[in-house]
């Protein structure tokens, strides 16, 4: 081989070169760029529109605990005109005991009279503590339900189905309140 003056080769210059084929790319690709940012864009907007829907729930659960608290505040009062009823009928009977044993007419008048008064206020009474009962029991399953609600989210329970059926328990506590003070009202009369 010769050497030129700059003292390459002169055979180098001459020999043919490599040529390495590249690789050869599908005709078609599965999955183009534009699709893929199309599906990027629908996931964040459903993450978005998810998050919203967890906030207005958990705002929602928030409010229906403030509910409970009030009726559960509600249910204390209620135990209290309970007892207060209980106390006077008792007091009743305490007089109705005092009046059976005389010989007057009008103390035996009096006597039947109170008895009277006392059975209905007896019966007030346990219509008022079946009353509170239920109450207790439709409030504890309200925090079971919008704790459980909390603490799991499937598929199959909806944000609006979790709502639906806290509006359900809190429509069937507000009947029993409307129930309960009708009958403390119609015991004040």
């Amino acid at each position: 081989m010769v050497t030129t003056r700059s003292g390459r080769r002169a055979g180098a210059a001459t020999a043919p070169k490599r040529v390495i084929p590249k690789r050869q790319r599908p005709e078609k690709f599965p999955l183009d760029v534009k699709y893929l940012r199309t599906q990027l864009d629908a996931a964040r907007n459903s993450i978005t529109e998810n998050e919203r829907r967890i906030a207005e729930f958990e705002a929602q659960v928030l409010e229906d605990r403030a509910q409970s608290a009030q009726q559960a505040q509600d249910l204390a009062v209620a135990r209290e005109e309970a007892e207060s009823l209980r106390n006077n009928c008792n007091m009743l009977q305490e007089q109705l005991a005092r009046c059976v044993g005389g010989d007057d007419q009008d103390w035996q008048v009096a006597a039947r009279t109170l008895h009277g008064v006392a059975e209905a206020q007896m019966g007030d009474l346990q219509a008022s503590k079946g009353l509170i009962e239920a109450l207790q029991a439709q409030i504890e399953t309200l925090e079971a339900d919008v704790t459980r609600v909390c603490e799991r989210r499937s598929p199959v329970m909806t944000p609006e189905r979790e709502r639906a059926i806290v509006e359900a328990t809190q429509r069937s506590l507000g009947h029993g309140f409307e129930a309960l003070l009708e009958n403390m009202k119609a015991l004040r009369v």
